[in-house]
């Protein structure tokens, strides 16, 4: 029973150690991030069909529920 243990961490260990190595220092590529001074402007469509625009929420709380069926 010891020897199994043994032999689950080691493999743990091992995938733990690849991850870590198949995820370092690695080019994302893809589209720069925009500047954090540019305000990302949401605009949504509430229950009752109304348009929502979440900087008309700033300083409350706000809930967004994403939900996606495919």
């Amino acid at each position: 029973m010891q020897r199994t243990s043994v032999r689950t961490l080691a493999a743990a260990a091992f995938l733990a150690a690849a991850v870590v190595v198949a995820c370092g220092d690695q080019d994302p590529g893809g589209e720069p991030a925009p500047d954090a001074g540019t305000p990302v402007v949401v605009e949504l469509v509430d229950q009752a069909q109304l348009d929502a625009v979440l900087a008309a929420q700033k300083g409350r709380a706000a809930l967004l529920n994403f939900w996606a069926m495919w």
